[in-house]
């Protein structure tokens, strides 16, 4: 996922230098990166993709380990129906 000021940058980085070197104004173009980096701030926020089902599940950070140890102890009781084999990895060497 990319942060809204970075992919405004690369949106419309090329367009900018050609704006600057033709002598056009370059304010409506900073406008229009800023509208677009404020979308791309409001539509990542984990309400709104939690509202519009982007997302499984939004967990506090301090209750992940829990989420990891379970879906861990799911892997080590029964890898090939529980997770895909990409998945895990760790657990599945370590265990042989």
């Amino acid at each position: 996922v990319m942060h809204g000021e970075t992919a405004a940058v690369a949106s419309y980085a090329r367009r900018a230098v050609k704006d600057k070197d033709t002598g056009k104004p370059l304010e409506p173009l900073a406008a229009t990166m800023n509208e677009m980096a404020q979308k791309y701030y409001d539509t990542s926020r984990p309400k709104y993709c939690a509202q519009h089902g982007f997302v499984d599940e939004v967990v506090d950070l301090k209750a992940l380990r829990g989420y990891l140890k379970a879906f861990a102890g799911a892997a080590y009781q029964n890898p090939k129906s529980i997770c895909a084999r990409h998945q895990m990895l760790l657990p599945r060497i370590i265990r042989g």
